[in-house]
Parts: structure tokens; sequence; C-alpha cells
């Protein structure tokens, strides 16, 4: 099932292998059903209490990940995070996605944290913040966020894509034997 629609709201319920949200208002795409894995683009993915997800797939659009935001509503459980690959230079700092825990669907911008890439002398890495303008203040009790890259020596993590011929939870694999 894919998504595109860059000014409107939608809710889903029921299942689907997968969703591909390619944009979705700033009012979101909400999840209440079950799938295997989102890929987004560009939007707010809110995973609401009812939902399952396998796994989140995150796009990047012209090297950034900037527009995409999550957000995990009461007890709903936030998913493993895989990335399409992205090109920082040394010393570069991009913020990858905003996550927001949240009470309520009606409270989008509550409680936001901001994971970051970085690379220092070419070793990629996650940092959370508080804040979007700065990578440098931890968060006192992150989420489960710091998942976002899987690997934080390599610049790729393992992604979740359509290619994937097997899947285990939120990791794709290129065959079966793999």
């Amino acid at each position: 099932m894919s998504v595109d629609a860059p000014s409107d709201k939608v809710t889903h319920y029921g299942s689907a292998d997968s969703v591909n949200i390619i944009a979705v208002a700033a009012s979101s795409y909400h999840e209440n059903g079950t799938i295997g894995f989102a890929k987004i683009k560009k939007g707010r993915l809110v995973i609401e209490i009812a939902a399952t997800i396998d796994g989140v797939y995150l796009q990047d659009t012209n090297g950034a990940y900037n527009n995409i935001k999550l957000a995990v509503v009461g007890t709903a459980v936030l998913p493993s995070i895989a990335r399409s690959d992205v090109e920082l230079n040394d010393g570069d700092k991009q913020v990858l996605v905003e996550i927001q825990n949240i009470a309520s669907s009606s409270d989008v911008d509550g409680s936001p944290e901001f994971i970051w890439l970085e690379n220092n002398a070419g070793v990629i890495s996650t940092v959370i913040s508080a804040s979007s303008t700065s990578a440098t203040e931890p968060v006192a009790q992150p989420s489960a966020a710091a998942n976002v890259v899987k690997d934080e020596t390599k610049e790729s993590a393992t992604p979740i894509d359509e290619n994937s011929q097997a899947r285990i939870g939120a990791v794709g694999y290129a065959t079966l034997v793999d």
C-alpha cells in the first residue's frame, strides 16, 4: 500500500504487509492496525496504541531526513528502525528523525527527542538530543530510538525494503540464504 497525500491526514486500520508513505500532511499518517513495515519519506507517522509494526524504514530526500517525524502514543511500541544510506562529510551532523512520545494522538508535538547522525573522523554515530539545534545535549531517558542506526561504525544500516527476499523482525536480507 502506498500513501501520497501531502495535504491530507490518513488513518489506517486492518492489516497490510507494508505501507510506503511517500508524503503525508503535518496532521499525519496514523497507524492503528498491523503492518510488516512502514517506509516513510516525508511527514509524521503516528504509532497508535493498537498498532503493531515490525519495523520502520527511513527513506532520505536528497540526502536528508529532517522532514520525517515518528510519534509513539502512550504504551505503543516503537519498532526497530533502519535507514537508507546518506552521505556525510567528516564533521557533518544531521537531524535524522524526531521521535515524539505522546499521551494521546491529539498531542502530536509533545516530548520530542531528536536523533542525529554525525561523522567524527569517518565514524558514523547517532546522538540523541533534546534540541533540534544541538546534538550535544543528551536526553536523560532516551527512548528505544537509539536503535536508529544498527551498526554505528558504518554509514549504512541494514535496510528493510521491498527488494528484500527474506525478513526477520526489522532486518531485511537479500536472499533467504543470507
